[in-house]
Protein backbone atom coordinates (compact mmCIF):
# COMPACT_ATOMS: atom_id res chain seq x y z
CA UNK A 1 0.00 0.00 0.00
CA UNK A 2 1.40 2.92 -0.91
CA UNK A 3 1.90 6.38 1.24
CA UNK A 4 -1.35 8.25 -0.20
CA UNK A 5 -3.49 5.29 -0.55
CA UNK A 6 -6.72 5.21 1.68
CA UNK A 7 -8.00 1.80 2.42
CA UNK A 8 -11.87 0.99 2.23
CA UNK A 9 -11.79 -1.23 5.41
CA UNK A 10 -8.77 -2.71 8.32
CA UNK A 11 -10.36 -5.69 9.54
CA UNK A 12 -14.29 -5.19 10.08
CA UNK A 13 -13.77 -1.21 10.46
CA UNK A 14 -14.36 1.32 7.51
CA UNK A 15 -11.81 3.30 6.67
CA UNK A 16 -13.23 7.09 6.61
CA UNK A 17 -9.87 9.35 6.22
CA UNK A 18 -6.04 9.62 7.39
CA UNK A 19 -5.24 11.63 10.57
CA UNK A 20 -1.70 10.97 10.48
CA UNK A 21 1.39 9.16 9.04
CA UNK A 22 4.63 8.39 11.17
CA UNK A 23 7.57 6.36 10.95
CA UNK A 24 5.96 2.73 11.87
CA UNK A 25 2.69 3.24 11.08
CA UNK A 26 -0.55 5.13 9.48
CA UNK A 27 -3.23 6.42 11.73
CA UNK A 28 -7.02 6.33 9.94
CA UNK A 29 -10.34 7.36 11.39
CA UNK A 30 -12.99 4.81 11.02
CA UNK A 31 -15.88 3.43 11.75
CA UNK A 32 -17.06 0.37 13.88
CA UNK A 33 -20.31 -0.93 11.86
CA UNK A 34 -20.55 -2.74 15.17
CA UNK A 35 -20.27 -0.89 18.08
CA UNK A 36 -21.54 1.85 15.90
CA UNK A 37 -18.92 4.26 16.97
CA UNK A 38 -15.68 5.87 15.79
CA UNK A 39 -12.47 4.67 16.48
CA UNK A 40 -8.63 5.43 15.33
CA UNK A 41 -6.35 2.94 14.03
CA UNK A 42 -2.79 2.57 13.87
CA UNK A 43 -2.04 0.37 11.01
CA UNK A 44 1.73 -0.73 11.36
CA UNK A 45 3.84 -0.24 7.98
CA UNK A 46 5.67 -3.45 8.81
CA UNK A 47 4.59 -7.38 7.81
CA UNK A 48 4.81 -10.35 10.39
CA UNK A 49 6.70 -12.38 7.95
CA UNK A 50 9.38 -9.67 8.24
CA UNK A 51 9.46 -9.04 11.61
CA UNK A 52 9.45 -12.62 13.00
CA UNK A 53 8.59 -13.79 16.34
CA UNK A 54 9.94 -10.85 18.30
CA UNK A 55 7.36 -8.31 16.57
CA UNK A 56 4.52 -11.00 17.51
CA UNK A 57 5.50 -11.83 21.04
CA UNK A 58 5.25 -7.28 21.01
CA UNK A 59 1.76 -7.27 19.13
CA UNK A 60 0.82 -9.86 22.11
CA UNK A 61 1.49 -7.90 24.45
CA UNK A 62 -1.17 -5.37 23.20
CA UNK A 63 -3.85 -7.31 24.35
CA UNK A 64 -3.39 -6.67 28.23
CA UNK A 65 -4.73 -3.24 27.18
CA UNK A 66 -7.43 -4.66 26.04
CA UNK A 67 -8.25 -6.58 29.23
CA UNK A 68 -8.09 -3.74 30.95
CA UNK A 69 -4.47 -3.24 32.57
CA UNK A 70 -3.90 0.65 31.28
CA UNK A 71 -7.41 2.02 32.21
CA UNK A 72 -7.36 5.50 32.75
CA UNK A 73 -8.93 8.46 32.35
CA UNK A 74 -5.62 10.68 30.53
CA UNK A 75 -4.22 7.20 28.67
CA UNK A 76 -6.36 6.64 25.43
CA UNK A 77 -8.47 3.36 25.38
CA UNK A 78 -7.22 0.42 23.32
CA UNK A 79 -10.45 -1.73 21.87
CA UNK A 80 -8.99 -4.36 19.36
CA UNK A 81 -5.62 -6.07 17.87
CA UNK A 82 -5.07 -7.43 14.53
CA UNK A 83 -3.69 -8.25 11.38
CA UNK A 84 -4.98 -7.04 7.83
CA UNK A 85 -3.10 -8.38 4.54
CA UNK A 86 -0.51 -9.60 6.77
CA UNK A 87 0.10 -5.87 8.58
CA UNK A 88 -0.93 -5.83 12.39
CA UNK A 89 -3.19 -2.96 13.41
CA UNK A 90 -4.72 -1.53 16.80
CA UNK A 91 -8.03 -0.16 17.19
CA UNK A 92 -8.33 2.97 19.71
CA UNK A 93 -10.95 5.30 21.01
CA UNK A 94 -10.87 8.70 18.87
CA UNK A 95 -10.02 11.74 20.50
CA UNK A 96 -11.65 15.20 19.52
CA UNK A 97 -8.61 16.96 20.11
CA UNK A 98 -5.01 18.51 19.02
CA UNK A 99 -1.72 17.19 20.04
CA UNK A 100 0.72 19.62 22.04
CA UNK A 101 3.37 20.16 19.70
CA UNK A 102 -0.12 21.39 17.33
CA UNK A 103 -1.98 23.31 20.09
CA UNK A 104 1.92 25.14 20.83
CA UNK A 105 2.32 25.75 17.44
CA UNK A 106 -1.41 27.69 17.29
CA UNK A 107 -1.28 29.51 20.26
CA UNK A 108 2.38 30.86 20.07
CA UNK A 109 2.48 31.33 23.53
CA UNK A 110 1.17 28.50 26.14
CA UNK A 111 0.33 29.88 29.50
CA UNK A 112 2.35 28.39 32.44
CA UNK A 113 -0.52 27.30 34.42
CA UNK A 114 -1.99 25.63 31.10
CA UNK A 115 1.42 23.66 30.76
CA UNK A 116 1.20 22.58 34.48
CA UNK A 117 -2.08 21.55 34.15
CA UNK A 118 -1.40 19.24 31.48
CA UNK A 119 1.66 17.64 32.40
CA UNK A 120 0.30 16.89 35.78
CA UNK A 121 -2.85 15.17 33.97
CA UNK A 122 -0.10 13.48 32.21
CA UNK A 123 2.32 12.37 35.44
CA UNK A 124 -0.99 11.13 36.77
CA UNK A 125 -0.89 8.64 33.23
CA UNK A 126 2.03 7.66 33.73
CA UNK A 127 1.91 6.75 37.18
CA UNK A 128 -0.66 4.65 36.35
CA UNK A 129 1.32 2.43 33.64
CA UNK A 130 4.62 2.63 35.86
CA UNK A 131 2.29 0.95 38.39
CA UNK A 132 1.24 -1.99 35.87
CA UNK A 133 5.16 -1.96 34.95
CA UNK A 134 4.79 -0.19 31.83
CA UNK A 135 7.18 2.07 30.63
CA UNK A 136 6.04 4.75 27.57
CA UNK A 137 9.47 5.50 26.30
CA UNK A 138 8.26 7.64 23.52
CA UNK A 139 6.67 10.64 25.62
CA UNK A 140 6.54 13.73 23.29
CA UNK A 141 4.33 16.80 22.46
CA UNK A 142 3.02 14.81 19.49
CA UNK A 143 1.98 11.72 21.70
CA UNK A 144 -0.25 14.14 24.41
CA UNK A 145 -3.59 14.95 23.26
CA UNK A 146 -6.12 17.60 24.69
CA UNK A 147 -9.28 17.78 24.63
CA UNK A 148 -11.57 21.40 24.35
CA UNK A 149 -12.42 20.93 27.53
CA UNK A 150 -8.86 20.27 28.84
CA UNK A 151 -8.63 16.43 28.99
CA UNK A 152 -5.39 15.07 28.24
CA UNK A 153 -4.79 11.55 26.77
CA UNK A 154 -1.75 9.54 26.16
CA UNK A 155 -1.63 7.99 22.83
CA UNK A 156 0.82 5.87 20.79
CA UNK A 157 2.48 2.88 22.92
CA UNK A 158 3.95 1.52 20.59
CA UNK A 159 8.10 1.40 22.26
CA UNK A 160 5.91 0.93 25.28
CA UNK A 161 8.14 -1.82 27.72
CA UNK A 162 6.47 -4.01 30.09
CA UNK A 163 8.77 -4.95 33.23
CA UNK A 164 8.71 -7.60 35.59
CA UNK A 165 9.63 -5.22 38.01
CA UNK A 166 9.85 -1.46 37.66
CA UNK A 167 12.66 -1.14 40.51
CA UNK A 168 14.96 -3.33 38.23
CA UNK A 169 16.09 -1.68 35.10
CA UNK A 170 15.98 -3.38 31.66
CA UNK A 171 19.12 -4.24 29.62
CA UNK A 172 18.71 -2.79 25.34
CA UNK A 173 14.94 -2.77 24.17
CA UNK A 174 13.98 -5.28 21.48
CA UNK A 175 14.21 -2.37 18.85
CA UNK A 176 15.20 1.04 18.61
CA UNK A 177 12.72 3.64 18.60
CA UNK A 178 11.61 7.14 19.85
CA UNK A 179 12.20 10.46 18.74
CA UNK A 180 15.48 11.44 19.44
CA UNK A 181 15.28 15.05 20.89
CA UNK A 182 13.03 13.33 23.85
CA UNK A 183 14.84 10.71 24.38
CA UNK A 184 17.13 9.83 27.87
CA UNK A 185 20.62 9.22 27.73
CA UNK A 186 20.47 6.04 28.82
CA UNK A 187 18.15 5.10 25.50
CA UNK A 188 20.78 7.16 23.66
CA UNK A 189 23.56 5.04 24.93
CA UNK A 190 22.09 1.64 24.98
CA UNK A 191 22.35 1.15 28.32
CA UNK A 192 19.96 -0.37 31.08
CA UNK A 193 16.82 2.29 31.06
CA UNK A 194 13.34 2.03 33.44
CA UNK A 195 10.79 4.37 34.19
CA UNK A 196 13.42 7.40 34.49
CA UNK A 197 13.37 7.51 31.52
CA UNK A 198 9.92 8.59 31.10
CA UNK A 199 10.72 11.23 33.52
CA UNK A 200 13.48 12.45 31.33
CA UNK A 201 11.48 12.55 28.56
CA UNK A 202 8.77 14.47 30.21
CA UNK A 203 11.33 16.91 31.26
CA UNK A 204 12.20 17.75 28.13
CA UNK A 205 8.74 18.19 26.83
CA UNK A 206 8.05 20.55 30.04
CA UNK A 207 11.27 22.59 29.08
CA UNK A 208 9.78 22.62 25.49
CA UNK A 209 6.21 23.91 26.27
CA UNK A 210 7.72 26.64 28.58
CA UNK A 211 10.04 27.98 26.70
CA UNK A 212 8.98 27.39 23.11
CA UNK A 213 12.83 25.26 22.54
CA UNK A 214 13.40 22.09 22.94
CA UNK A 215 16.18 21.90 24.77
CA UNK A 216 18.17 19.28 22.84
CA UNK A 217 17.23 19.57 19.52
CA UNK A 218 19.90 19.90 16.79
CA UNK A 219 20.04 20.43 12.95
CA UNK A 220 22.00 17.09 12.74
CA UNK A 221 21.09 13.79 14.26
CA UNK A 222 25.02 13.33 16.02
CA UNK A 223 24.60 16.71 17.59
CA UNK A 224 21.36 16.18 19.32
CA UNK A 225 22.57 12.62 20.47
CA UNK A 226 26.06 14.92 22.12
CA UNK A 227 23.84 17.45 23.61
CA UNK A 228 21.20 14.79 25.22
CA UNK A 229 24.27 13.25 26.94
CA UNK A 230 26.21 16.12 27.48
CA UNK A 231 24.44 19.67 27.64
CA UNK A 232 23.27 20.97 30.15
CA UNK A 233 20.60 23.61 28.65
CA UNK A 234 19.89 26.95 30.25
CA UNK A 235 17.10 27.37 33.05
CA UNK A 236 13.88 28.35 31.55
CA UNK A 237 13.54 31.32 33.48
CA UNK A 238 16.57 32.76 31.58
CA UNK A 239 14.87 32.30 28.13
CA UNK A 240 11.40 33.81 29.68
CA UNK A 241 11.27 36.04 33.02
CA UNK A 242 7.86 35.56 33.69
CA UNK A 243 8.66 31.65 34.95
CA UNK A 244 8.78 31.00 38.29
CA UNK A 245 12.39 29.70 39.47
CA UNK A 246 10.34 26.74 41.33
CA UNK A 247 10.07 25.66 37.29
CA UNK A 248 13.77 25.65 36.81
CA UNK A 249 14.12 23.24 40.12
CA UNK A 250 11.34 20.82 38.39
CA UNK A 251 13.22 20.94 34.75
CA UNK A 252 16.56 20.62 36.12
CA UNK A 253 15.94 17.24 38.35
CA UNK A 254 13.64 15.92 35.29
CA UNK A 255 16.83 16.32 32.83
CA UNK A 256 19.78 15.16 35.45
CA UNK A 257 21.70 12.75 33.00
CA UNK A 258 21.95 10.11 35.42
CA UNK A 259 18.50 8.51 36.90
CA UNK A 260 20.02 8.52 40.24
CA UNK A 261 19.91 12.15 40.11
CA UNK A 262 16.23 12.26 38.64
CA UNK A 263 13.08 12.06 40.71
CA UNK A 264 12.73 8.73 41.41
CA UNK A 265 9.29 7.99 40.57
CA UNK A 266 6.58 10.09 38.31
CA UNK A 267 4.50 10.80 41.29
CA UNK A 268 7.47 12.60 42.89
CA UNK A 269 7.76 14.48 39.68
CA UNK A 270 4.17 15.94 39.58
CA UNK A 271 4.06 16.57 43.22
CA UNK A 272 6.97 19.01 42.56
CA UNK A 273 5.15 20.13 39.39
CA UNK A 274 1.71 20.47 41.39
CA UNK A 275 4.43 22.77 44.01
CA UNK A 276 6.18 24.44 42.04
CA UNK A 277 5.69 27.84 43.67
CA UNK A 278 6.92 26.47 47.31
CA UNK A 279 10.28 25.14 45.79
CA UNK A 280 13.72 27.11 47.05
CA UNK A 281 16.96 26.23 46.38
CA UNK A 282 15.90 22.46 45.97
CA UNK A 283 13.62 19.70 45.47
CA UNK A 284 14.44 18.65 48.54
CA UNK A 285 14.35 21.67 50.83
CA UNK A 286 11.29 22.09 52.94
CA UNK A 287 8.56 24.32 51.21
CA UNK A 288 9.36 28.13 52.67
CA UNK A 289 5.72 28.88 52.52
CA UNK A 290 4.01 25.51 53.40
CA UNK A 291 6.36 25.44 56.51
CA UNK A 292 5.39 28.48 57.40
CA UNK A 293 1.49 27.85 57.23
CA UNK A 294 1.85 24.67 58.98
CA UNK A 295 3.26 26.20 61.89
CA UNK A 296 0.77 28.74 62.05
CA UNK A 297 -1.71 25.63 62.11
CA UNK A 298 0.10 23.53 64.46
CA UNK A 299 0.91 26.37 67.38
CA UNK A 300 -2.63 27.57 66.99
CA UNK A 301 -4.20 24.01 67.84
CA UNK A 302 -1.79 23.55 70.46
CA UNK A 303 -3.29 26.13 72.29
CA UNK A 304 -6.38 24.42 72.24
CA UNK A 305 -4.76 21.79 74.23
CA UNK A 306 -5.02 23.15 77.75
CA UNK A 307 -3.72 19.42 79.18
CA UNK A 308 0.03 19.80 77.58
CA UNK A 309 -0.58 16.26 76.33
CA UNK A 310 0.99 15.73 72.84
CA UNK A 311 -0.75 16.94 69.77
CA UNK A 312 -1.17 13.60 67.51
CA UNK A 313 -1.65 14.05 63.78
CA UNK A 314 -2.25 10.84 61.06
CA UNK A 315 -0.79 11.98 57.91
CA UNK A 316 -2.25 9.71 54.71
CA UNK A 317 -0.11 10.22 52.06
CA UNK A 318 1.85 7.82 49.88
CA UNK A 319 4.42 10.29 48.35
CA UNK A 320 7.70 10.33 49.93
CA UNK A 321 8.64 13.97 49.48
CA UNK A 322 5.48 14.73 52.11
CA UNK A 323 6.15 12.15 54.34
CA UNK A 324 9.25 13.84 54.84
CA UNK A 325 8.10 16.95 55.04
CA UNK A 326 5.82 16.37 57.43
CA UNK A 327 7.97 14.12 59.12
CA UNK A 328 10.79 17.47 59.66
CA UNK A 329 8.22 19.52 60.65
CA UNK A 330 6.25 17.79 63.45
CA UNK A 331 9.81 16.45 64.46
CA UNK A 332 10.62 19.88 65.55
CA UNK A 333 7.51 21.04 66.77
CA UNK A 334 8.03 17.33 69.13
CA UNK A 335 4.51 16.22 68.32
CA UNK A 336 3.19 12.26 68.01
CA UNK A 337 2.61 11.96 64.48
CA UNK A 338 1.36 8.83 62.35
CA UNK A 339 1.85 7.83 58.97
CA UNK A 340 -0.59 4.71 58.24
CA UNK A 341 0.07 3.62 54.54
CA UNK A 342 -3.39 2.02 53.72
CA UNK A 343 -7.46 2.76 54.37
CA UNK A 344 -7.61 0.02 56.77
CA UNK A 345 -4.37 0.99 58.91
CA UNK A 346 -5.56 4.47 58.84
CA UNK A 347 -9.02 3.17 60.47
CA UNK A 348 -7.06 1.30 63.58
CA UNK A 349 -4.93 4.05 63.72
CA UNK A 350 -7.84 6.62 64.32
CA UNK A 351 -9.23 3.86 66.83
CA UNK A 352 -6.10 3.41 68.53
CA UNK A 353 -4.60 6.56 68.84
CA UNK A 354 -7.37 9.19 68.67
CA UNK A 355 -5.13 12.26 66.76
CA UNK A 356 -6.38 15.50 67.23
CA UNK A 357 -6.03 16.25 63.42
CA UNK A 358 -6.26 13.78 60.35
CA UNK A 359 -4.20 15.47 57.25
CA UNK A 360 -5.43 13.65 53.80
CA UNK A 361 -3.15 14.32 50.35
CA UNK A 362 -5.52 15.17 47.43
CA UNK A 363 -3.06 16.17 44.86
CA UNK A 364 -3.54 12.84 42.81
CA UNK A 365 -6.60 12.36 44.03
CA UNK A 366 -6.41 8.61 45.39
CA UNK A 367 -9.27 6.38 45.45
CA UNK A 368 -7.42 4.93 48.60
CA UNK A 369 -7.69 8.42 50.29
CA UNK A 370 -11.75 8.70 49.80
CA UNK A 371 -11.94 4.93 51.33
CA UNK A 372 -10.38 6.15 54.20
CA UNK A 373 -12.45 9.44 54.35
CA UNK A 374 -15.57 7.68 53.63
CA UNK A 375 -15.14 5.08 56.12
CA UNK A 376 -14.22 7.32 58.72
CA UNK A 377 -17.24 9.67 58.00
CA UNK A 378 -19.41 6.36 58.22
CA UNK A 379 -18.30 5.53 61.31
CA UNK A 380 -19.72 6.60 64.52
CA UNK A 381 -17.00 6.45 66.96
CA UNK A 382 -15.17 8.40 64.33
CA UNK A 383 -16.84 10.61 62.19
CA UNK A 384 -16.53 13.51 64.87
CA UNK A 385 -12.76 13.60 63.81
CA UNK A 386 -11.23 17.10 61.97
CA UNK A 387 -10.39 16.34 58.86
CA UNK A 388 -8.00 18.14 56.50
CA UNK A 389 -7.92 17.11 53.27
CA UNK A 390 -4.98 19.06 51.18
CA UNK A 391 -5.80 19.96 47.23
CA UNK A 392 -2.20 21.32 45.77
CA UNK A 393 -4.06 22.72 42.74
CA UNK A 394 -7.44 23.79 42.05
CA UNK A 395 -9.24 20.82 39.93
CA UNK A 396 -13.08 20.19 39.97
CA UNK A 397 -13.20 16.63 40.09
CA UNK A 398 -11.21 16.55 43.15
CA UNK A 399 -13.22 19.32 44.83
CA UNK A 400 -16.83 16.87 43.93
CA UNK A 401 -15.04 13.83 45.30
CA UNK A 402 -14.23 15.53 48.55
CA UNK A 403 -18.16 16.60 48.85
CA UNK A 404 -19.26 13.22 48.15
CA UNK A 405 -16.83 11.71 50.53
CA UNK A 406 -18.94 13.93 53.32
CA UNK A 407 -15.51 16.42 53.93
CA UNK A 408 -16.65 19.74 54.36
CA UNK A 409 -13.01 21.09 55.63
CA UNK A 410 -10.44 21.26 52.66
CA UNK A 411 -7.66 23.72 51.72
Amino acid sequence: MGKTELPTTIGRYIVLQKIGEGGIGVLYKARDPVMERLVAIKQFKLDLESRGKDFIAKLSRWEAFISGKLLHPNIVTIYDVGINDNQPYIVMEFIEGKDLWRVARERGHLEVEFVVEVLTQVCDALEAAHSQSIIHLDIKPNNILVTEDGRVKIVDFGMARFLPDMSLPISRPLEKGGTPAYLSPEQIQDEKFDARSDIFSLGVVLYELLTGKNPFAAPAFAKAVYNIVHLDPPKPSSLKSHIHPGLDIVVAKALAKKPEKRYQTIREFGYDLRNYRFLNESPDDIRSQSTEDLHALIRAKNQMTPDGSPFRFLIFDQDPHTVSFFSGVFSLEGFETHFPKTPEECMKTVLAHKPDMILVDGSSATEGAFDFCRQLRANEKTNTFSVLFLLSQDRPFVRTETYRAGLDDYV
